[in-house]
């Protein structure tokens, strides 16, 4: 009985061995899938921390960007309202110089009938004035030249006959000289 009792008390101590082996095991297994978890989790807890970072940037990038264009189109708003005053008084312009043209149109149907004499004249404008000049009065000027040419100078007959065009405010008017 004796050696009953003792293999009875060796299974059971191989048992216990056994279990404390496997505890021991399980253990360091558990540990292992701690530290595990645990790198896990300070991963993405960094992650986390970087994209919430860069949310806050991404957020005052945009505000920033609100500002900068809320500045630019007050900026654009006043150069718009600019470039329509710009455009208004070169309009009104343009029409001004429209109708001192075809004020300078008449004066130039006169001018062409005095060919023939260096003239000045004075005359009024017509419809009553007010076309720029402060008197309300047009002054035509008109000068004839002579020009001989030997007849080997072709090419002087053109020269000579923009010569005999005048400059009269802004435009070459040909006097049919």
């Amino acid at each position: 009985m004796t050696s009953a009792l003792a293999s009875v008390n060796f299974y059971i101590g191989q048992v216990e061995l056994q279990a404390q082996l496997r505890e021991s095991q399980l253990q360091r297994k558990l540990e292992k899938v701690q530290e595990a978890c645990k790198k896990k989790l300070q991963e993405v807890h960094n992650g986390y921390t970087q994209a919430k970072r860069k949310y806050m940037e991404a957020a005052q990038e945009k505000q920033n960007l609100e500002a900068d264009r809320a500045e630019l189109q007050q900026k654009y708003a006043q150069k718009a309202q600019q470039a329509r005053k710009l455009q208004e008084m070169f309009q009104k312009l343009q029409k001004e110089n429209e109708m001192l043209r075809s004020g300078r149109q008449l004066g130039q149907s006169a001018g062409s009938m005095l060919a023939g004499r260096q003239y000045r004249s004075t005359t009024p404008p017509p419809m009553g004035g007010g076309m720029g000049d402060p008197g309300g009065n047009l002054v035509t000027t008109i000068h004839r030249k002579q020009v001989f040419l030997n007849p080997g100078q072709a090419d002087m007959g053109h020269n000579m006959m923009h010569s005999s065009q005048q400059h009269l405010g802004g435009d070459l008017v040909d006097l049919g000289l």
